[in-house]
């Protein structure tokens, strides 16, 4: 767009712009450039445009003057109203201005009441604590100068009243002034107790090297003062323990410890005091002691603090009392019962005068008085148990001898046998604890051992010969099995039956038929034997607990303080017999033979309490209920049981070893585990071990069981020498003749069974002469009645020596049947022989043919 053009257009757009508003649309209008030539043009425009617009309004202005001039006085009455408007505003809010000016000076004023109630109350608070403090100074000034004259009780109320007022004042506690206040009086309250301590030492004075108690009723004040004192110091039990601390060390411990010497105490006019004289050491003595200690305290120290020392001292001294005199007191038997029922009633006078004074702790003493039966019940079993202990641990000690005794009537012709026939052996049964379940080791059962070496026991013997019917009596059974009217066999042992019976002539069994009446003798057999020091204090303590038992259940028997415990005295056996099974094998132990002792001791326990049971029943002035009292049959089977058991663990032992030494489990006669010179050593060493036990156990064992026990041993060795030979596979010439030379090494034990000969003395009413026959000089040896497999290992060697017609012999001729069957037979020919037809013929035979075993089988 071109200047001239622009500057004619810049001029409108300034108008309509100033005007209306407008800007332009056109672009080049709204960008052209406008330089300095253009600006006064435009203004010129602007100018006309400017006085156009004022003739305009000049001339509209005539035209509504009139309008204009309403229009002004309205907008003057406008104004005013606006005006007092505004005014009424303003006064509306200077009003209420004022208002809250009103309202801060109310709320100023009450604040300032209240304040001035509070400076008053604060005021009040001041003028009560001042004086309450001025109160308090007061007290704490009077504390300290009634205390400074010896008032000391006046001065702890004073301060007790201080210290109640500081309790209560209205005061932070932190206040300087309150702090010193509270600090003086804990300095006035120190400075009295300190005080108080020094009156009580010096009212009760204590001299401990002169072991004396002074007690002064009045120095510058009196007892009763200070203990009040210690009330108000809330001290009184802590002073009463302390005051029985010293009194139990200087007065009490001397008179009564009886750890150390006991001294006499002499009262005085307000002294207690230990002196140098011995005291008497009597319970009735020291009770006196006792009471009159306590009544010289009651006497002179006042009820309130006499109260809590007595709590303390009574409970001790009641209990110190009983620990150290009356249980010790107590005895442990009958002797001394009148010295013990003077002490219950003694002590039960003491105890009654400590319960009048309200003393507390007396229960134990009443107790011991009312239990007295219980108490000695158990003094009594505590002082047996321990005695036993005592000497069942010295052990075995010194040894000595015992007698057994049966007796039997028997036909007189069979009494003259049981005295010159050594072929019998009693059934005892104590091998029944040790046999083992894979060795028949069975002996000769009471059918054909009715009288075990009665020939060993001849030379005790004796036979009184009397012509009577035969009644059964009760001491006098004759047809009652040996082994039950001994005791011996348990119901829970096992009992093996022989597998053979020797050939033996043995008195039979008379039974009591009136109408055979054959003429009868009394046989007393007698049997001696060892034991040890351990049973002998057993039985005699059970005896006297029996015994005082008796003396308790006597009829019309005079009153005892004891007799309710007399039913319990009957339980202490049973007790003292359980420790002596208990204990007493750790004591049997130290000894090679205790095992032996065990039984024998046990054995003869049995025996003593037997006698004493049956002595009992017959005893005469009991109570019907004390013949029932005495129960031994229970205790005696444990004994037995427990003899057998001892008996048993020694025989088992020494098979160990013999088994041991033969080889064990291995075949002690193969040709691997050894060769024939070192088995010939071996059943040397065998023997020699055999022989040193039967001379180890000869002079502790009666003969019987000596024979037993030795048998059982030997039957050992022939029993593993028997099982080791069927176990061979097969065996030669060489080995059979060696193997037979092993067995006659055995042999060599027959020395220890030979027969002794025996001297009888036999006396006769009739006045006939002795029977010839009585002694008797037969030297065959017994092995064979001890050991069942004796004649079986004789013949086992006369089988490895014989040929097929020897064994024929032995077997339809001989006794080879009665000690082995077909089997065992034909197994030793098997291993001994080839097989061949006469071999072969032999054995048919045997197994078709009768043999002697069979007859005496059809003859049973």
């Amino acid at each position: 767009m071109s200047s001239k053009h622009l500057t004619s257009r810049l001029a409108q757009v300034l108008v309509d712009f100033a005007e209306l508003g407008n800007f332009p649309d056109e672009e080049a209008l709204s960008a052209g450039l406008v330089d300095d030539s253009v600006i006064p043009i435009a203004l010129q425009d602007l100018a006309d445009s400017k006085a156009r617009l004022e003739n305009e309004i000049q001339k509209l202005g005539r035209n509504i003057g009139s309008d204009v001039d309403s229009w002004i006085v309205h907008a003057t009455d406008l104004q005013d109203d606006i005006e007092q408007s505004r005014k009424l505003a303003s006064e509306i809010v200077r009003q209420a201005e004022a208002d809250e000016e009103r309202i801060e000076a109310l709320e100023e004023q009450s604040h300032y009441v209240q304040f001035l109630l509070k400076e008053q109350i604060f005021n009040a608070q001041l003028g009560e604590a001042l004086h309450s403090l001025q109160q308090i100074r007061d007290h704490l000034d009077s504390a300290e100068r009634v205390a400074t004259d010896g008032r000391i009780i006046d001065a702890l109320l004073s301060l007790e009243n201080a210290a109640r007022m500081m309790a209560d004042i209205p005061i932070d506690r932190t206040t300087r002034a309150w702090r010193i206040l509270d600090e003086r009086c804990y300095t006035i309250q120190e400075s009295i107790h300190e005080q108080v301590h020094v009156f009580w030492t010096g009212l009760i004075y204590l001299n401990f090297e002169e072991r004396s108690l002074t007690i002064n009723e009045k120095l510058t004040v009196t007892l009763d003062q200070v203990v009040t004192a210690l009330g108000l110091f809330h001290e009184l039990e802590t002073a009463a323990q302390r005051l029985w601390a010293d009194i139990d060390a200087i007065i009490i411990t001397p008179r009564i410890d009886t750890s150390r010497k006991l001294y006499v105490v002499h009262i005085q006019e307000g002294s207690l005091k230990v002196g140098t004289e011995p005291a008497n050491t009597t319970i009735e003595s020291l009770l006196v002691d006792l009471d009159a200690i306590i009544q010289f305290l009651i006497k002179n120290i006042p009820p309130q603090f006499m109260k809590c020392f007595s709590d303390i001292m009574v409970p001790i001294v009641s209990a110190r009392l009983k620990r150290t005199w009356l249980d010790k007191a107590v005895p442990a038997t009958l002797t001394d019962m009148d010295t013990y029922h003077e002490a219950l009633i003694q002590v039960e006078n003491f105890a009654r005068k400590l319960d009048t004074l309200q003393c507390l702790g007396t229960d134990e003493l009443h107790e011991w008085v009312v239990n007295a039966p219980k108490i000695w019940l158990g003094k009594r079993r505590e002082s047996n148990l321990e005695w036993i202990r005592n000497e069942l641990s010295l052990g075995i000690g010194a040894t000595k001898s015992a007698e057994r005794i049966e007796k039997r009537v028997v036909a007189r012709e069979e009494g003259i046998n049981v005295s010159s026939n050594a072929n019998m052996v009693v059934e005892d049964g104590w091998d029944e604890a040790w046999q083992d379940d894979d060795e028949d080791l069975a002996i000769t059962t009471g059918k054909n051992r009715h009288s075990l070496d009665e020939e060993r026991r001849a030379s005790e013997i004796s036979v009184s010969s009397e012509t009577q019917t035969p009644l059964k009596t009760d001491s006098e059974e004759p047809e009652e099995d040996e082994a039950d009217a001994w005791g011996w066999g348990d119901d829970d042992m096992p009992e093996t039956e022989p597998t053979h019976k020797p050939e033996v002539a043995a008195p039979k069994k008379v039974p009591f038929k009136r109408k055979q009446n054959p003429d009868f003798q009394n046989v007393t057999l007698s049997e001696r034997y060892w034991i040890s020091a351990m049973p002998y204090p057993v039985f005699k303590t059970i005896k006297s607990i029996y015994d005082d038992g008796a003396t308790l259940m006597l009829e019309g028997s005079p009153p005892n303080p004891v007799t309710p415990a007399a039913a319990g005295l009957f339980n202490i056996p049973a007790l003292i017999l359980a420790m002596y099974r208990a204990t007493s094998p750790h004591y049997y132990a130290g000894n090679q033979c205790g095992n032996l002792y065990a039984y024998n001791d046990s054995l003869w326990l049995c025996d003593q309490l037997r006698d004493f049971s049956a002595s009992w029943r017959e005893r005469p002035g009991l109570v019907r209920r004390a013949y029932g009292m005495v129960k031994l049959d229970g205790e005696i089977k444990s004994l037995e049981n427990f003899g057998k058991r001892a008996y048993g663990q020694e025989m088992t032992t020494q098979r160990t070893i013999i088994n041991d030494l033969l080889g064990g489990a291995q075949n002690f006669l193969s040709q691997e585990t050894s060769t024939p010179t070192e088995r010939e050593e071996t059943v040397d060493t065998v023997v020699d071990h055999i022989k040193s036990m039967s001379k180890l156990w000869k002079p502790i064992l009666t003969e019987s069981v000596w024979a037993s026990a030795v048998g059982s041993l030997v039957n050992a060795v022939a029993s593993k020498i028997i099982k080791d030979i069927f176990d061979l596979s097969d065996m030669g010439v060489d080995e059979a003749e060696k193997t037979a030379k092993l067995i006659s090494q055995v042999t060599k034990l027959d020395s220890l069974f030979l027969p002794t000969s025996p001297k009888t003395s036999y006396k006769s009413k009739s006045g006939k002469a002795p029977n010839p026959h009585v002694e008797t000089t037969s030297k065959l040896p017994m092995t064979a009645q001890y050991a069942d497999k004796w004649l079986k290992l004789h013949f086992l060697s006369e089988v490895l020596q014989s040929n097929l017609k020897d064994i024929r012999f032995l077997w339809f001729e001989s006794e080879l049947s009665l000690h082995f069957t077909r089997d065992e037979v034909v197994d030793l020919i098997n291993l001994s022989f080839e097989n061949n037809p006469g071999v072969r013929q032999t054995i048919k035979d045997i197994r078709e043919k009768r043999a002697p075993k069979d007859d005496l089988d059809v003859e049973e």
